[in-house]
């Protein structure tokens, strides 16, 4: 595997997930080797709640409106129910506003997610076709059984060959309330996804595969697609009937990763090795999915 953990800063060495910074020094964190993270363990996305977008920016601005509205009614003597009307009819203009605001920021924050799985589907909907792995070569995308040579911990801390695992949580933050007094409130709504691959072969009748990459993605093979922020699980285990695509090549098996441990590939030839870049990920593709409901 191209990335070495553990995970450090550059500069003041201080240590961390990859695909994080710094919070000293805001320098992305690196491995052993001076690598990022090629696909970081985890991955953050959401968007605020009305609550979170106002506060405390939201309150000020209404205030002062108010403030203002009455000094400029006083100044010109308006009359009491005239002066309450005008500063009803400001404040809902103002909130009016700052809602309409916040609904615009919501449907482009939530449009750039889902067109984040949108570019992923496009991608598996313009995969090339399954091919067997003895033929395969280049952009290709394989069938076979998972043999797992390095697992990694799955979400339930078991040995697997690869997991996605997506948990929606929201955000609990002190916001303001009545007479200068804070409250609970949420203010954000948060998906968590995180994602681990270890090295394992993907075997048909015709040879074997390898899996040893940084950079992949593991995404649901059929049934209906899973909005962005729905919970889902994906665990790829020894045995289980796979699909993979992306850029491979063919390798000798004697210098590649669980060689030793293994005793050899199938012939002690050469392997089908997937070799992704962050650009062009290696693609998982898992049968099974299993929907989870969060605690």
């Amino acid at each position: 595997m191209r990335n070495q953990p553990p995970f450090s800063c550059p500069q003041c060495g201080d240590t961390g997930l990859g695909g994080d910074k710094c919070l000293r020094c805001k320098l992305e964190l690196v491995d052993k080797a001076g690598v990022p993270a090629l696909s970081p363990p985890a991955v953050f996305l959401g968007h605020p709640t009305f609550a979170g977008f106002t506060e405390p920016w939201a309150r000020w601005v209404a205030t002062i409106a108010f403030v203002l509205t009455f000094i400029t009614s006083f100044q010109y003597g308006a009359a009491t129910i005239e002066l309450v009307v005008l500063l009803l009819g400001v404040e809902v203009v103002i909130w009016g506003g700052i809602y309409a605001a916040y609904r615009f920021f919501i449907a482009a924050r939530i449009k750039s997610l889902r067109a984040r799985l949108r570019a992923l589907q496009a991608r598996i909907a313009s995969a090339p076709a399954v091919a067997p792995i003895g033929s395969a070569s280049g952009v290709c995308r394989v069938r076979g059984r998972v043999r797992v040579l390095e697992p990694v911990k799955g979400p339930l801390g078991q040995p697997v060959a690869a997991f996605l695992e997506r948990r929606k949580r929201q955000t609990v933050g002190l916001v303001s309330a009545k007479r200068g007094t804070q409250v609970e409130a949420v203010t954000a709504v948060t998906v968590e996804e995180m994602s681990a691959a270890g090295v394992f072969l993907v075997e048909d009748e015709s040879g074997a595969a390898l899996v040893d990459d940084d950079a992949f993605v593991v995404a649901q093979l059929g049934g209906a697609s899973k909005d962005w922020n729905e919970p889902l699980s994906i665990v790829v285990n020894d045995g289980d009937e796979i699909e993979v695509f992306g850029p491979a090549e063919w390798r000798s098996g004697a210098g590649l990763p669980g060689h030793a441990s293994q005793g050899g590939y199938r012939d002690g030839g050469n392997v089908l090795a997937f070799d992704g870049k962050p650009t062009e990920r290696v693609v998982i593709l898992a049968k099974r999915a299993a929907v989870f409901v969060n605690a």
